[in-house]
């Protein structure tokens, strides 16, 4: 074995170095054989996870009035957390959009009234790139929604006592839920129904309550949302 030496610690440590001493001196036998040592073999490559793609959802509005403000903002995300960026495509003349949010937003006069098609707003990971579906946007010249809030009358008070001094109603309006910017007065208790019209197109929460001839007012109703 040439110049090779092994020292004789245990059995399986002799053996071990007995294989490596082979290797390095280019095997046993035959004497100052010039042979060198097989190549590895290969088990695998460690790589990086694959990409996953990202992913955009949410639902814009199809309908704007002439003269009100618009906006639209996907939600977006991507599981590896890589940056994104958006694009659009077919975007309205009238709104701008933001490559770094994906916000569409505009505020349309009455020169743009009509249709605007085949809106489609993208997101790309650096990788993969997905997309919201396509979507269309109807400028509208005046306010044309309608919807109609019925209910029934109560016929007792909180604390189960017959309610005999029922004055009215009170209709709370609201485009955010629990947020009510108009308040109605209805001054009849004979009334179990009403009729909203002339809205602009969009989302409205809805709640009621019944007030009685001292101005005492019951807890709202269950909210109710409607889309016009």
């Amino acid at each position: 074995m040439g110049n090779c030496r092994l020292s004789l610690v245990s059995q399986s440590v002799l053996t071990t170095c007995i294989s490596l001493a082979l290797l390095a001196c280019g095997g046993g036998g035959g004497g100052g054989g010039s042979g060198t040592a097989n190549a590895p073999a290969m088990v695998g490559v460690d790589g990086g996870s694959p990409n996953r793609p990202p992913t955009i959802g949410g639902n814009p509005a199809t309908q704007v009035m002439a003269g009100t403000n618009y906006r639209f903002r996907p939600n977006a995300s991507d599981p590896d957390g890589d940056g994104l960026s958006f694009r659009v495509a077919n975007k309205p003349p009238w709104a701008t959009f933001s490559q770094s949010t994906g916000q569409l937003e505009g505020r349309p006069k009455l020169a743009d009234i009509g249709a605007y098609n085949n809106i489609k707003i993208e997101v790309n990971d650096g990788v993969d790139t997905v997309h919201l579906a396509t979507f269309q946007i109807v400028v509208q010249g005046t306010a044309t929604g309608s919807f109609t809030l019925s209910w029934i009358p109560p016929t007792t008070n909180t604390d189960g006592s017959l309610l005999f001094d029922l004055a009215g109603f009170r209709i709370y309006l609201g485009r955010q839920p629990g947020n009510y910017s108009s308040i109605l007065e209805l001054n009849n208790p004979g009334l179990t129904a009403y009729v909203f019209d002339q809205l602009a197109p969009g989302t409205y929460f809805v709640a009621i309550t019944a007030v009685d001839r001292n101005g005492n007012e019951s807890p709202r109703s269950v909210e109710v949302r409607t889309t016009v």
